[in-house]
């Protein structure tokens, strides 16, 4: 069975705007909300499962109304290349998702292969995809699969304030930022 993603707007914008820049799990929606606002020629793009947080921010943003802006209720893993065409985001933002610590929830950590490479066929040439967490181990588990994907280069880490930074860094939690140029037009990881 197909999951079919909520959108707001219910029509897709994507096809309206030259520039796409994608956050997976948005959760209270600041950085994206934020992002929309300085940046409005863009066309900002947010993946998130849970309902209250995705109905918020759809609220705030019918509020302010943000007209570049694009929310989407559904898993990323499931809705990302449906929605999104190869090579054509300028950046995606994955920041202090979920770590899934335990060993028996590990499969659904986000930053797995399958759906990093997803990312990377995503992403123009130049593009970047940026990560952070709080959690050392998933974090070496990311930079493994990055690497054996292959066609990134490590980029100038982006300092992305979010509820999650201020809370971790007010815990004296180690903060983990990395960041990723998609270099080459080499064929479409699988």
């Amino acid at each position: 069975m197909t999951h079919l993603p909520f959108l707001y707007p219910s029509r897709l914008l994507i096809p309206e705007f030259d520039s796409i820049f994608v956050e997976i799990g948005f959760g209270g929606g600041d950085f994206i909300l934020e992002q929309a606002l300085a940046n409005p020629k863009a066309l900002w793009v947010g993946f998130e499962i849970k309902n209250r947080r995705y109905d918020n921010l759809v609220r705030r943003g019918q509020k302010q109304k943000i007209e570049n802006i694009q929310l989407v209720q559904a898993p990323a893993e499931s809705a990302f290349s449906t929605l999104l065409s190869e090579a054509s985001v300028e950046a995606i933002f994955i920041l202090f998702p979920d770590p899934w610590p335990k060993r028996k929830h590990a499969e659904n950590r986000i930053w797995n292969r399958e759906f990093l490479s997803t990312c990377w066929n995503t992403l123009k040439v130049g593009g970047v995809l940026h990560l952070a967490t709080d959690d050392t181990p998933y974090l070496q588990q990311g930079l493994q699969v990055i690497e054996s994907i292959g066609g990134f280069a490590t980029a100038e880490p982006k300092i992305i304030t979010t509820h999650y930074a201020r809370k971790w860094k007010q815990a004296a939690r180690p903060l983990h930022r990395y960041s990723f140029r998609k270099e080459s037009r080499h064929q479409s990881v699988p």
